[in-house]
């Protein structure tokens, strides 16, 4: 029977291939959502909440759970959707979204939304922020949210202001 030895190096070398192949795992449920046009109105200097709007895909195999984001943007951010009750249009909150296999969801005005609740700083056109987006089962996600017009490929805005909603 030969002994072959192994030089620290090439020890390091085994080991560190090893914990990259322990964490493959763990991040591919990251890589399976894919977020498309995150963007939110530009508003007035003296709004007190926004929305963030933007297109989320499950790629993966097994459905994936939206349970919150965080932005610096805001005290708070909520999951909202709108409904019509006795002819009445009114937000509603919602604790998560699950996303199935190969399903997708637009947050849209008028639809789903992320309500930022609390502005920390004036929605300006053309500048910036970001977001983190929290799933369960799936590691968060962070994507930069243009203030500005609606970018070409989503839904229309017309008639909706974030300031205007009742909250249920």
């Amino acid at each position: 029977m030969t002994r072959t030895s192994c030089s620290p190096v090439s020890l390091l070398r085994r080991l560190s291939g090893l914990v990259f192949l322990a964490m493959l795992p763990l991040g591919t449920a990251l890589a399976e959502i894919h977020v498309s046009n995150p963007w939110s109105l530009p508003l007035p200097p003296t709004a007190v909440n926004g929305a963030a709007y933007l297109t989320m895909m499950n790629h993966g195999a097994d459905p994936v759970r939206l349970t919150g984001a965080t932005t610096d943007r805001a005290d708070s951010v909520e999951i909202h959707t709108h409904v019509h009750e006795n002819g009445q249009m009114s937000m509603k909150r919602l604790a998560d979204l699950e996303l199935a296999p190969g399903e997708s969801a637009a947050f849209a005005p008028g639809g789903l939304h992320l309500m930022l609740l609390g502005l920390t700083q004036p929605m300006v056109a053309g500048e910036q922020f970001t977001l983190t987006l929290e799933f369960d089962e799936a590691d968060s996600q962070t994507v930069n949210v243009l203030i500005g017009e609606q970018p070409a490929s989503g839904a229309s805005h017309e008639g909706h202001n974030p300031e205007s909603h009742n909250v249920d």
